[in-house]
């Protein structure tokens, strides 16, 4: 494997991704439009971070802040990818986001619905640390998402202390 990891904003190709008939279904809510529709988000603040093995596309890993040091990821890799490859791309992304992002602290929410990313999820060290209620639409049903998160390894975590 020879996994390379690189900025875009070749939004055609983000939408050719996203919009692949494998995973829109997994990507949609009852709020999304049809795939034809779909257009990736076009701002400085979310980032696509590109996967490749070699010349072969992966997929993407879509990145925004909720503050300068908590991001959420939001995982959109090909069906070429899935199984070891994916596994080690979510590493390799996770370490790009530490080497070039000023994140301490990467977040995912995965549908209840959606085992299969949220195994996803927990296979690449992230662990859950939440359940956000009511925050999912699809097929006429609210489901729970799962928050699952990382920090980044060798941070020094203050917890239970009140801010000075």
């Amino acid at each position: 494997m020879n996994l390379a990891f690189s900025r875009t904003t070749d939004y055609e190709l983000i939408r050719k991704i996203a919009t692949h008939p494998k995973l829109y279904p997994h990507l949609r809510d009852d709020f999304s439009p049809p795939p034809e529709q779909f257009e990736p988000v076009k701002s400085d603040n979310y980032v696509y971070l590109l996967v490749q093995d070699g010349y072969e596309i992966l997929g993407f890993f879509g990145l925004h802040p909720h503050t300068t040091t908590l991001w959420e990821v939001h995982t959109v890799l090909l069906p070429t990818a899935w199984g070891q490859r994916a596994k080690e791309a979510a590493r390799g992304g996770a370490q790009w986001v530490w080497d070039n992002l000023p994140c301490t602290r990467l977040i995912t929410n995965v549908p209840t619905c959606n085992r299969v990313a949220k195994r996803f999820a927990e296979s690449s060290g992230m662990i859950e640390f939440g359940v956000n209620i009511d925050s999912y639409a699809l097929g006429g049903k609210v489901y729970p998402m799962v928050m699952l998160g990382v920090s980044r390894p060798g941070i020094e975590s203050v917890r239970g202390e009140p801010c000075p």
